[in-house]
């Protein structure tokens, strides 16, 4: 009776945790956002939608779909994080097969036999033996205060975070690829238009120098072109 109830004790025990309850925070999505857009000509507030993960997509660029995938593909931050996820993973699975009985075994053959030549006490036709063994271990950690659950619950969140930093910068290489993308475009359009002013000025002088040089026109219209 004094072992089942020693018994009882630790299993009560292991029901207990000094972990205070987690409440995850409220963190409500607002239903629309202070910009706007045009609607038939007219204002409407900015919906919130989920995002698409190839967000880029919907600009039907496939030199932009080449640069999203290379720089996801290539970044060194990102899989960095992506080893930090797999490692977060694998601490919380090790956490919770913490909960669980470890069983181990080994076996092991040895055979064995006298040599004849042997110094000390030689023995002619002794017989070979034979030495088996099977070693089973059974071990089990009471989840005494629930420090266990405690500690895999605390891997979980940490995995769980990692893939979030993951994400974000994901998110974040994304969006600085379109960025920066864009940038480049505007100044592919601005030099492109610079030069056609360049060449447009250049054709102007050289109209105007042939005016010029050409039969002398009035002083009134050779001042103007002056």
């Amino acid at each position: 009776m004094k072992k089942v109830l020693i018994a009882g004790l630790f299993f009560g025990l292991s029901g207990c945790s000094f972990a205070p309850t987690y409440t995850r925070p409220d963190l409500p999505t607002a239903s629309q956002y202070q910009e706007k857009m045009v609607e038939d000509g007219h204002w409407v507030p900015f919906k919130a939608t989920e995002t698409s993960q190839t967000w880029w997509k919907v600009f039907h660029d496939p030199v932009l779909d080449d640069l999203e995938h290379s720089g996801l593909v290539a970044n060194q931050n990102l899989l960095a994080a992506l080893a930090r996820l797999d490692q977060g993973r694998s601490l919380a699975r090790e956490q919770w097969a913490n909960l669980w009985p470890m069983i181990g075994a080994a076996a092991t053959h040895q055979k064995t036999k006298i040599s004849e030549h042997t110094m000390i006490f030689p023995v002619q036709n002794y017989p070979a033996f034979q030495t088996n063994q099977v070693q089973l271990d059974l071990n089990y950690e009471l989840d005494i205060w629930g420090a266990l659950r405690n500690a895999a619950h605390a891997a979980d969140a940490q995995a769980r975070a990692s893939a979030d930093d993951l994400a974000t910068l994901a998110l974040s290489t994304e969006a600085e690829i379109a960025l920066d993308y864009e940038s480049l475009r505007a100044l592919d359009v601005e030099l492109s238009e610079t030069e056609r002013q360049v060449n447009s000025w250049s054709d102007n002088r050289a109209l105007t120098t042939v005016l010029v040089r050409g039969p002398r026109p009035p002083s009134r219209i050779r001042h103007r072109l002056i």
